[in-house]
Parts: C-alpha cells; sequence; structure tokens
C-alpha cells in the first residue's frame, strides 16, 4: 500500500512552536518515517494570509519532489481573487493544480450556490477535486462545523465535481454524513477528523471504500493515531490501498479532462519496515505483542453520535483482536443522563465477559444523596472504582461532593477516574488526604505534572495523544512510570490513541510500561491481578446483535 496524504501543510502558521516541523524537509522526513509516498500539500499563507502568496509559494516548495503534489486554496468569484474566471482552468493547468481548498470558515464565505454557482461551474468543467474545509482556525479540534445543508446542495448541483468534506473533527455529524453519502455520490470524505469507533469498517461495507481519503493534518496533528486506524481497519488489503492512495490517485488523475497529459516517469517505493519493534509491528498492521491495558473506555449507546458494532461482546472482540488484555470502562449515559443504566450495563458486561471489563460507577455529583445511594447499590458488583465527570454534568470541578465520592473510594480503596480534576492544588489536596485512592487523570495534560510525579497514587491517563509529538512531550514531562494507556474507546477508535504510542519516538520499555504495565501495577493496588502472560486466541462464537 502506497500511502498518499490528502491532507498537508507546509509553512510557518501562526501557532508554530519552537522545535516544531513546517518544512519540505521535515515533511519528508515524517513521510518517510510513517510509510507515506506521496502528499497533497497546501501552503499555509494561502490559508492564513491571503491565497495569492500562499498559491504562488506552494509552487517553489514542491518543486523538483515528484512526491509532492501542490494545491491551491480559492474564494468565491466575484472579489476577483482568483483571477479572470475565464482563466483560472488554464493557470490551474499550467501550475499543475490538480486539486484546490475551499475555507468558508476561515475567508468568511457561503457554500450556497448565490456565492459559489460560478466557480464550482469552472471547477467542475475541469474536474478539480474540491477539498471543503469548514473550519475557522488551523489549530485545535473544533467540531462539527458541517452546513450540511450547504453542502448536499452542493454536490447536488455540481454532480460531475469531486467534493470532498475535510473537518477538524466530525463527531456529531456522523449520523448526518451517512445521509450525505446517500445522496450525493460525488462526496468524498478526508478521514484526518474522522475518529469513529470501526467507523471506517461501517463506511466501507455500508457505502464502499472510494468515498473515503487517507489524511493526516500534517503538521500539526499526530500522525500515528491516523496511520494506525488505517492500518488496523478490519477490511481487506484491497479497500485498505484504495482508502490509503488510490482513490486519491484517481481523483486526481481525472482533473482536466480535456487536456492530454504524460504519465509520471518516476516509480515511488516504500521499504517495508523490518524487525519486531512496535513500531515496525504497527507499520505492517500486526497485533502489539506486549501486554496492554486500556484504562479509559466507553460501553453503551451514545445519543450524541452512531456507535456503529459497539455491543459489550463486540468491544470485546475488537480489543482481543487489537491485543488488548483487558479494559477499565464505564457507561455513556451516566455522563449527560441516567447514571443508573450504565452501570446496571457495565455489571451485565463484567459478568458475561469476566477478567476483560473492570468497571467504574459513574455517578452525578449534583445529586449527593442518589450519589451515595448509586454507589453502594454498586459496591458488590465487582466495580473497582468511580467515575466522575463534573465538567459534563455541570458541576464545579472542584465542588464539595467530589470529595464525597472520594472519601468513600478512600474506604473501599478504589480507583477514581475523572474527566478532569480541575486546578492542580485540588488535586494534590485529595491525593494526600485520600492515600488509599487510586487517582486517574482521564484526560491528556501536562498541567498536574507535579503532582503525577511526587506523589504514589496519582496517574496520568494518555487519552488523547492528538498533536504533533504529544507522546514525546508527556515522556519528557512525567515519571514514565504513572502513565496509563486510555484509548476513550468506543467514543474515539482504540488505534487513535495507541498508534501515537506504538509509533513515539521513545525507548521500548517506556512503551512497555505505558501500554500496560504501569496498568498492571495500578490494577494490583485495587486487588485485579494481571497475569505475566495469556493467550490472546481469537474469540469465536455468538456475539449480541446491535
Amino acid at each position: 500500500m502506497l500511502l498518499f496524504d490528502a491532507n498537508v501543510q507546509v509553512g510557518r502558521y501562526r501557532q508554530l512552536r519552537e522545535g516544531m516541523p513546517y518544512s519540505k524537509d521535515d515533511l519528508l522526513k515524517d513521510m518517510d518515517r510513517f510509510g507515506i509516498a506521496e502528499a497533497l500539500v497546501l501552503h499555509s499563507l494561502s490559508r492564513e494570509a491571503h491565497l495569492a502568496p500562499g498559491n504562488h509559494r506552494v509552487l517553489r516548495t514542491v518543486e523538483g519532489e515528484p512526491r509532492l503534489h501542490p494545491c491551491w486554496a480559492v474564494v468565491p468569484a466575484r472579489s476577483g481573487e482568483n483571477g479572470p474566471l475565464d482563466m483560472l482552468l488554464d493557470r490551474l493547468y499550467k501550475s499543475s493544480i490538480r486539486a484546490v481548498k475551499l475555507f468558508p470558515g476561515h475567508y468568511s464565505f457561503s457554500l450556497q450556490e448565490w456565492c459559489l454557482g460560478s466557480l464550482l461551474e469552472v471547477l467542475e468543467e475541469g474536474r478539480l477535486v474540491t477539498f471543503i474545509d469548514p473550519n475557522s482556525q488551523y489549530m485545535g479540534t473544533p467540531m462539527d462545523q458541517t452546513n450540511w445543508d450547504a453542502l448536499v446542495a452542493l454536490c447536488r448541483a455540481h454532480p460531475k465535481l469531486p467534493v470532498v468534506l475535510s473537518e477538524s473533527r466530525l463527531r456529531s455529524g456522523n449520523r448526518m454524513l451517512y445521509q450525505a453519502f446517500e445522496t450525493c455520490p460525488n462526496l468524498h470524505l478526508e478521514l484526518s477528523g474522522f475518529w469513529e469507533h470501526r467507523g471506517i469498517e461501517f463506511l466501507c461495507h455500508e457505502f464502499g471504500p472510494e468515498r473515503l481519503l487517507f489524511g493526516t493534518k500534517w503538521p500539526v496533528r499526530e500522525l500515528g493515531g491516523t496511520v494506525a486506524q488505517l492500518q488496523y481497519a478490519e477490511i481487506g488489503e484491497a479497500e485498505r490501498s484504495k482508502i490509503g492512495g488510490d482513490n486519491l490517485r484517481k481523483l486526481l488523475a481525472g482533473a482536466h479532462p480535456s487536456k492530454r497529459r504524460a504519465k509520471p516517469e518516476f516509480q515511488i517505493s516504500i521499504k517495508p519496515p523490518k524487525g519486531e519493534t512496535l513500531r515496525a509491528q504497527a507499520l505492517r498492521g500486526d497485533r502489539p505483542d506486549r501486554l496492554i491495558i486500556d484504562t479509559h473506555a466507553h460501553l453503551g449507546k451514545s445519543a450524541i453520535y452512531h456507535l456503529p458494532q459497539s455491543s459489550p461482546a463486540l468491544v470485546e472482540q475488537e480489543m482481543q483482536r487489537l491485543g488488548v488484555r483487558c479494559s477499565i470502562v464505564f457507561g455513556f449515559s451516566g455522563v449527560t443522563g441516567d447514571w443508573t443504566y450504565d452501570n446496571d450495563l457495565v455489571t451485565q458486561a463484567m459478568r458475561r465477559h469476566p477478567g476483560r471489563y473492570h468497571g467504574l460507577i459513574v455517578v452525578n455529583p449534583n445529586h449527593p444523596g442518589e450519589m451515595m445511594q448509586e454507589l453502594e447499590r454498586c459496591v458488590d458488583r465487582g466495580f473497582i472504582g468511580v467515575k466522575l465527570i463534573p465538567s459534563y454534568q455541570d458541576y464545579p470541578e472542584d465542588g464539595p461532593n467530589i470529595e464525597l465520592a472520594v472519601r468513600w473510594a478512600n474506604e473501599h480503596r478504589m480507583i477514581v477516574l475523572n474527566h478532569s480534576w480541575g486546578p492542580t492544588d485540588h488535586l494534590r489536596r485529595l491525593a494526600v488526604k485520600y492515600p488509599e485512592v487510586t487517582f486517574i487523570i482521564g484526560h491528556y495534560t501536562t498541567q498536574h505534572a507535579a503532582v503525577v510525579n511526587n506523589y504514589p497514587n496519582v496517574y496520568q491517563c494518555t487519552c488523547e495523544p492528538l498533536t504533533y509529538n504529544s507522546v514525546e512531550t508527556l515522556v519528557d514531562a512525567l515519571d514514565t512510570s504513572k502513565i496509563v494507556f486510555g484509548s476513550d474507546t468506543t467514543d474515539l477508535p482504540l488505534m487513535l490513541g495507541m498508534g501515537p504510542i506504538l509509533h513515539a519516538r521513545i525507548p521500548e520499555e517506556d512503551k512497555d510500561r505505558i501500554l500496560g504495565l504501569n496498568a498492571r501495577d495500578l490494577l494490583r493496588k485495587v486487588g485485579v491481578r494481571i497475569a505475566a502472560s495469556e493467550p490472546m486466541e481469537e474469540l469465536d462464537g455468538e456475539y449480541e446483535a446491535e
């Protein structure tokens, strides 16, 4: 499989920090590291400053490098910033531009026909691959910015135009995506912001692999998660190759149909990785041969988005397929609704899948009386701790009822995993006052490094290493023996969280500790013993329906 990255920007950008990559040489180095053969490249000036200097500079940047293909930004026609509309196709052809990008959020324009129609007619005539990125900022992970009504109308009005949606994060929009795919055969999805549990598998099954394009959002995103999502997707190799690069190559080859183009004379080859390092295994898509324990996972369904293939039995099958020995889990509904429903679901999952699921009791600190009743109701069901998520429940992160749950967990020598612990002094005070609690900081941060490094009962979860070099940053800041792997599956794909660790530029022994050995030691504190080794046979038998 020759990967073709559909979402790359080169050049300095506003939030660039010391030591972060941005140049062509940086890009090629990372492409070699992750086995990426080609990339479609936009210059950051085209997005952040103005399209004219960026479009000009990207041609100079990629000149002489056959692995890199230039891409231009365009805007609605009437301002004249694209140049004369009747000459645009010729300019694009002469500059070897076969793909363009629209940034309606950043350049402040509408996707409606009254605004873009004349430009889209020209692009459709030339079959230019047209990416639509609705996000108003480059960094960060803004979610669900797509105007679906406008996008579908655009695709319908221009059925011969290949359109590619490129969201920073597509979360609650996945049900809308399915309907848009059903309605618009010319709509495609670039995958760097598509973080759905078994989402690649679901889209391939429902719509075919031809609608999906591999992309990383280099240099601001961590490539390991995106590459691993594709490498470990449970699809055929032909489907993987289409998504990985063949679909984009075919779309680009269809641009400028009225012009005759010579075929490229160069050949690209990527040497397959050798050895049994975790990175080599990840590049091959082999199941990691290490102890892996997931300390942050969900069970259940969600109103926020569709979660395909997410029954407890199917999630266990996914764990086995990817080498996860066991998971610390809690339900979805308690985050924003009835916390008893999913505590019962997790109870049932622990009973049906002993040793695979270790449950946390979800509670709501807005209701202290019912919170304590729920803790007592679940105490003898095999749960090993408490899950707090006050920031989603409109309760202060350092409010007094948080301590009620922590005090109860201290009496029972349990884990307390909190989505966010709030002020560092608050966490420090609790860690000192309640030494029998094993505290887990639920999401990626270095804010509490001093507490993690200096208190034996506080651990940092990796969930979720999204930005470039984020695992290396965490290891630099924290005692590696206090970092535990968490995927946030099924809220997120398991490999989105594991991939960055497998690919991280850190010693193998640090990866081993983060992936499983630290969590094994943590579980021992609460009375759970994990065998040093255990056969990881593929599961068989019947699984309950979705």
